[in-house]
Order: C-alpha cells, then sequence, then structure tokens
C-alpha cells in the first residue's frame, strides 16, 4: 500500500523481524538516517516478503539489508540507495535465495551492494553504481552460488568467495587506480557474456573463469 515511513533517531524505520512472511511493501517510501540501523530489515528468517515500486534510503547505515536465513524474499522495480562510506543500499548477510529485479542500488560513498556469507541470491536486470572509483558491488567470504544477470554495474569484486557468476552484464570503471573486475582468493566463480571497461585483476584464484567476454582497458 502507498505510505511513506520515516525513521527517527538512531533507529531503523522498518523491520520484518524474525518470522514476518508474506508481507508486502508497495509504492512506498522509507527512510532512515540512523547510523546504527537499516532503513528496511528482513531479519532472521523472514520469508515470501516483498518489496516493489518502492524507494528505501538511509543517510548513514545500509538502505535495505536481509539478513540470516531470511530466503524467498522479492524486491522489484525499487531503489535501494545509501550515503554512508561503510554502509550499502543492499546488503545481505546470511540470506538466502531471495530475488532481486529490475531496481536501482546506489551509493556515492562507497560501494553499493554487499553479498556477505549469502547463498543461491538472484539479482537481474538491475543498476548497482557508485562514485567513489571501486567496485559497485562485493561478494566476499563465504558468498556461494549467486547470480547476476542483464545487469549495469560500476566494478564487482570477488574475495574469498566461491561459484557465483555474472552474465550477459557490463561492468564500467575508469579512472585512477579503478580496477571493472577484482578477483582475489576466489574459487570457480564466473563472469560470461558480458562486457567489461575498466582493468581486471584476478589473484590467488582458482578456476576463477572469464568467458566469452570483452574486456577493454585503454
Amino acid at each position: 500500500s502507498k505510505c511513506y515511513v520515516p525513521g527517527s533517531g538512531a533507529g531503523g524505520a522498518v523491520s520484518l523481524i524474525s518470522g514476518a512472511n508474506y508481507v508486502t511493501i508497495s509504492n512506498s517510501v522509507v527512510t532512515s538516517s540512523g547510523a546504527t540501523a537499516d532503513a528496511l530489515t528482513f531479519d532472521t528468517n523472514a520469508s515470501y516478503n516483498t518489496l516493489t515500486q518502492s524507494l528505501v534510503f538511509n543517510g548513514n547505515g545500509n538502505a535495505v539489508a536481509l539478513y540470516w536465513n531470511a530466503f524467498n524474499n522479492t524486491i522489484s522495480f525499487s531503489t535501494m540507495s545509501s550515503n554512508d562510506p561503510t554502509d550499502f543500499g543492499l546488503f545481505m548477510l546470511g540470506a538466502a535465495s531471495n530475488t532481486i529485479s529490475n531496481s536501482y542500488v546506489f551509493d556515492p560513498t562507497g560501494a553499493a551492494a554487499s553479498i556477505d556469507d549469502s547463498n543461491f541470491n538472484s539479482i537481474s536486470q538491475t543498476t548497482i553504481v557508485d562514485n567513489d572509483g571501486g567496485p559497485s558491488i562485493d561478494f566476499v567470504v563465504g558468498a556461494t552460488s549467486n547470480t547476476i544477470n542483464l545487469s549495469y554495474l560500476t566494478g564487482a569484486s570477488f574475495t574469498g568467495d566461491s561459484y557465483n557468476t555474472i552474465s550477459q552484464s557490463t561492468m564500467t570503471c575508469w579512472g585512477g587506480a579503478c580496477v571493472a573486475l577484482d578477483v582475489s582468493a576466489s574459487s570457480w566463480s564466473r563472469v560470461t557474456q558480458s562486457y567489461i571497461g575498466g582493468s581486471v585483476d584476478v589473484y590467488n584464484s582458482t578456476g576463477a573463469d572469464i568467458n566469452k567476454t570483452v574486456v577493454y582497458a585503454p
């Protein structure tokens, strides 16, 4: 339903607590400025919930966060934005089998999205961008079997992850020491049928595969 939900003080605005299922947030604006809380939280075991056609913004923390065993949630046609260098527009920690599509994820001060110790999540037809010169999305330790398809990224980083895939997508990163694709201590992660504008750094990785991908590094 249509609504505006502002957070107050250091707190978040909306939290789908453990066991919250089949909740739909649509045509809504969710905002927070709390450095210690997420604007919208899918908490442990919150599942089968939907966020669609909405704007979620946090000036000092994560905009949307999905935590341990939050699974089978759907986010579509929404904007998730943070303005904090250490937090994210989209943050996953221990989340599984969630779907993000046709959305926009942004943080002008740091990486826009982080997939941390999360598995089998799918991101498609989504723009994930930042303005700080680093990767806009990080796959970090324990992130396994997640996919990005038909999306636009301003850089991607694989660190200590495994079996993640980016396909039919564009990664661009220009200027300075900017790296469009950074693969470090990653196992069997794959980029296929994509375009990389900028440099690629693959270090200390196993089975990393850049297949049928155009890499343009002037």
